[in-house]
């Protein structure tokens, strides 16, 4: 499964099941923002405030890739959109990881 590289900057719920923000920037230079539960991230909660900011791999599918960029979707694995609803983005290679 591909991932795309991201940043948990900060904790935006934290109920049960705690809720971060993760950012990554696109292509065109925008940060994207996307709210997920820890866990489905693969974070433990346990000690998690202490290492903000943290790089984590997001699970994602690569829907297109040519050498300059990669169309990225994150409504799979695991329905994962950014706070505006948005699900596909074009990164930098660089970003994806497999």
């Amino acid at each position: 499964m591909a991932y795309v590289k991201v940043v948990f900057t900060e904790f935006v719920d934290d109920g049960f099941p705690s809720v971060g923000a993760f950012e990554f920037t696109d292509l065109q230079g925008e940060t994207i923002v996307i709210h997920e539960k820890l866990c489905v991230v693969g974070l433990d909660e346990a000690g998690t405030a202490s290492q903000i900011p943290m790089n984590v791999g997001l699970e994602c599918m690569i829907a297109s890739e040519t050498h300059d960029h990669v169309m990225i979707d994150t409504s799979a694995p695991y329905a994962i959109e950014d706070v505006q609803g948005r699900t596909q983005f074009q990164v930098s290679p660089n970003l994806v990881g497999r």
